[in-house]
């Protein structure tokens, strides 16, 4: 009896040493904690990639680390290797449904610190900030916007630059709708920030009392480019709110750009068609038509008329290390006329230009 004891125990060590592979063959203890150590260590990785990165990433990384092992293990580990492989796919889904999603969103933009100097009036220095917001919906989809902090008056004043939506429908045509910069002045859509703005201040035609073009219009656009005969188009054509006619004694016929909410029922249509003779240099010409008075009003049918012309040129040259840029625009407004019967206010034909050249 004593014997067939001790012949039971010495068959239970050695059975609880061993495990019986799936093929019929043995491993040794240390195998398999070493196996079971390593599959551990690689489920532990695997849900770690599931906060930090993507699915395809996840499943890439974790079957690189299945292949890794299936290389270095005998036949006898391929059923452990096996579960694995069903571990990193039910992984995989975990990650799919924890996603937050296809997005992509950037934060950029620019600030600056300014001092001026002018001939007449008093020197100052200035600063300003703007943030600019970009989500990337899809590849159709991308949303852009723009805040301008600045200081004015004495005071911290806050405007929405731009909050538009772009779709992009085909290589030569996108939507844009929103709050989007007016492709009516080369300047004012291209030039104008800060920090791409190489004159002292803006041409007078493009701010102040004598502002002859809108910076921005809240409506819809057409934009995009093409060839025609190995030269390059682009165009661009809008529906937008309307400027405002000023009828204050003394600013008579000028208009006011800043159309939320419009003042009629009209609204301003737009054109821009820029072209390409050459890839350094682009010729544009650009219209902008509406009525600019309120409806009801003495002033219901005066309309504006807004035209410019411009030129860019910008080539690098070696000889001289450097880029030479040679700039001009010219901007005409035609506003009509009106009287309002009994206010005693009369609005003139009012026929005003500016322009501006640059070469740097």
């Amino acid at each position: 009896m004593g014997i067939l004891f001790f012949l039971i125990g010495m068959v239970g060590s050695w059975a609880f040493a061993e495990e019986k592979g799936p093929m019929g063959e043995y491993v040794s203890r240390e195998e398999y904690d070493s196996l079971k150590k390593r599959f551990e260590t690689l489920q532990a990785q695997v849900e770690d990639l599931v906060h930090k990165k993507t699915e395809p990433e996840a499943k890439a990384t974790a079957k690189a680390e299945v292949q890794v092992a299936k290389a270095d293990e005998t036949s006898g580990d391929e059923e452990e290797l096996s579960y694995l492989d069903s571990e990193v796919e039910r992984l995989s889904g975990l990650i799919a449904a924890n996603r937050s999603g296809s997005t992509k969103y950037l934060l950029t933009g620019y600030g600056y610190a300014d001092y001026t100097y002018p001939e007449k009036g008093d020197s100052t220095f200035n600063a300003a900030f703007n943030p600019i917001f970009l989500w990337k919906v899809n590849d159709k989809f991308l949303f852009t916007a723009e805040v301008e902090f600045e200081l004015e008056d004495g005071s911290t004043a806050t405007s929405l630059e731009i909050a538009e939506i772009h779709y992009f429908v085909n290589d030569w045509l996108t939507i844009r709708a929103g709050k989007f910069l007016t492709p009516l002045s080369t300047f004012k859509e291209h030039h104008h920030p800060a920090w791409i703005n190489k004159l002292p201040d803006q041409p007078l035609f493009a701010e102040g009392d004598a502002q002859l073009v809108p910076e921005s219009s809240l409506g819809v656009q057409l934009t995009g480019a093409f060839n025609v005969m190995c030269r390059r188009l682009n165009y661009a054509f809008w529906v937008s709110n309307g400027p405002k006619l000023i009828t204050d004694a003394g600013s008579a016929g000028q208009l006011d750009f800043n159309n939320f909410p419009d003042i009629n029922d009209s609204k301003a249509i737009g054109g821009r068609l820029g072209f390409f003779p050459i890839p350094e240099l682009e010729l544009a010409y650009s219209i902008l038509w509406g009525k600019v008075g309120a409806d009801g009003t003495a002033f219901d049918g005066i309309d504006a008329l807004l035209q410019d012309v411009s030129l860019s040129f910008v080539k690098h040259f070696e000889k001289i290390k450097g880029k030479l840029e040679l700039r001009g625009e010219y901007v005409w407004s035609i506003v009509g006329h009106s009287s309002a019967y009994g206010g005693g206010i009369n609005i003139p034909d009012n026929k005003r230009a500016g322009a501006y050249g640059l070469c740097v």
